[in-house]
């Protein structure tokens, strides 16, 4: 097991819990989750990015496609 797979497998069991509970939601409360993730990223925004660079620039050394590279860099309009 890698240092980080108890985080993740965390992070999914929280995730799921989470989406039992939104689709049994109303509209509105809905709207709110959305609303709420929509700030929490864009407050969040520049450590993103630069996440971002740090994740793709290896990529830019392996034999993946400029399309694919492409798709997976972030950029403001993307987040």
């Amino acid at each position: 097991m890698t240092d980080y797979e108890p985080l993740m497998a965390s992070i999914a069991t929280k995730a799921r819990a989470a989406a039992r509970q939104l689709a049994a939601a109303d509209d509105a409360t809905k709207a709110k989750a959305l609303k709420y993730a929509a700030a929490a990223l864009r407050d969040q925004s520049d450590d993103i990015l630069t996440a971002n660079v740090i994740d793709v620039a290896p990529m830019t050394k392996t034999d993946l496609s400029p399309l694919m590279l492409y798709r997976l860099k972030l950029n403001e309009a993307r987040i």
